[in-house]
């Protein structure tokens, strides 16, 4: 059975790119924790899991950017399921929006947590794998406070 993985997302631009990035999230389940703002500038974070993390077994988009995309929200979520196989990277770059994602491996934090000679504090909140991209430029930062992942076994 393949690790399961726990994530969190924020995906900040134009509404039908926030869109087109959530339709384009391969996950076995997820859920919006909030959205809002404008056409021009929205927010969208959700929560969910997957099996290993969220770029297994993606590929690099070598394409031209941004890639079209339909002005209607819906549409644009619709349409993006073609872009599933593409990198959290490549998809930020793609649709020209700022995307921050942190993300655990439960599994081997719960195995981790059986053989450690200490006990694990997650009352903080994890920030295992944390990412921040803008228009698919890597930034360098900490994992804001609201994306930290709270483990209960």
């Amino acid at each position: 059975m393949a690790n399961f993985c726990q994530f969190e997302f924020e995906v900040c631009g134009k509404k039908n790119a926030c869109y087109a990035f959530l339709g384009s999230t391969s996950a076995e389940d997820y859920s919006i924790v909030r959205e809002e703002g404008t056409d021009d500038h929205y927010v969208i974070q959700y929560s969910g899991s997957c099996k290993f993390y969220p770029d297994a077994y993606c590929e690099e988009w070598k394409k031209d950017t941004p890639v079209d995309i339909p002005d209607d929200s819906k549409e644009a979520f619709e349409k993006a399921d073609e872009y599933t196989p593409y990198d959290v990277q490549s998809r930020s770059k793609m649709f020209g929006i700022e995307v921050l994602c942190n993300y655990c491996d439960m599994d081997a934090l719960q195995e981790a947590m059986e053989y450690a000679e200490e006990e694990f504090d997650l009352s903080e909140g994890i920030a295992d794998w944390y990412t921040h991209y803008i228009n698919g430029e890597k930034i360098e930062d900490e994992c804001p406070d609201y994306l930290l992942i709270y483990a209960e076994f």
